[in-house]
């Protein structure tokens, strides 16, 4: 074998070696899938959203989505799409407030089955984060809507700011198939509380 075939055969074998290193980390246990991590600094707010990008009001940054209503039983909202994975959670968490104290709910629709994951029934002119979960017992993937501000029911219309939205799908410790989950969902009860900082 001269010295070009020795090289060749010396490169293949490591990019070999390289490919059979790196593939598995892609895929291994405890990694997290990130569906959304944005302080919405780039123009544009991902997922389909009835809110618009402000520069006026963020959290940090300078940055963050702001929506109105401004009669009764109106909604806007921003959605994500998450692909579904049994066995993980799906943790969710921003920052919101309201100037007339409007109502914010997150909401998590799978097929045809709609639950309330958590709710602010007055959300504060001051930042509040939220923190709620969901856990995914098969492969069926959904959406995660963020519900703010609403002034369905007696809640009054006016503006709503969320910023710095994270939603991530991690690996649930211990997690079986068939083992049903005392945090399933949908469901039609809220299922965690809100958490003020």
């Amino acid at each position: 074998m001269d010295g070009c075939m020795i090289s060749r055969f010396c490169f293949l074998a490591c990019l070999a070696v390289s490919v059979i290193v790196a593939c598995p980390s892609a895929g291994a246990a405890g990694t997290t899938g990130v569906i959304a991590d944005t302080g919405f600094e780039q123009g544009g707010a991902p997922g389909a959203s009835d809110l618009k990008v402000s520069v006026e009001g963020a959290r940090t940054g300078k940055s963050c989505l702001v929506g109105e209503v401004t009669g009764p039983d109106r909604a806007a909202r921003v959605s994500y799409r998450f692909p579904g994975k049994a066995g993980h959670k799906l943790e969710i968490s921003f920052w919101v407030r309201s100037d007339k104290g409007s109502r914010c709910v997150v909401w998590v629709v799978v097929g045809k089955e709609r639950a309330r994951l958590t709710a602010l029934w007055k959300s504060p002119n001051t930042w509040t984060q939220v923190r709620t979960s969901f856990e995914q017992e098969n492969d069926a993937g959904g959406t995660i809507e963020i519900v703010a501000p609403s002034s369905y029911g007696d809640a009054p219309p006016g503006k709503a700011w969320i910023d710095d939205l994270k939603i991530v799908a991690v690996p649930i410790p211990g997690w079986k198939p068939g083992v049903r989950s005392a945090r399933r969902a949908p469901r039609s009860r809220p299922s965690s509380p809100w958490v003020m900082q």
